[in-house]
């Protein structure tokens, strides 16, 4: 049962979302308690191609979604809290 959900904010840093990624997975809590989620402020094949490596190498649960174009900081009054799913 997932127990922690980790947002990972990212726009357009693959080296650095690898890094993190790599960190996440790497954790001694059992994959089975947690997931991780890459939210993209806009539509980043970079990013896309990151998750979909580390997907291969983990059995964490990483889901990705992104923006569908880039929107940067929001006031949270004007955010509806949804994302479109990812392709």
């Amino acid at each position: 049962m997932i127990q922690i959900s980790v947002v990972v904010p990212t726009y357009r840093r693959p080296d650095l979302l690898k890094r993190c990624l790599q960190a996440l997975t790497g954790q001694e809590l059992d994959t089975s308690q947690y997931e991780i989620l890459v939210v993209s402020d806009g539509p980043c094949f970079e990013s896309r191609s990151c998750v979909n490596e580390m997907l291969y190498k983990s059995v964490a649960t990483i889901r990705y979604l992104y923006l569908p174009q880039k929107a940067g900081r929001l006031p949270h009054e004007t955010w509806d809290g949804e994302l479109p799913p990812a392709p």
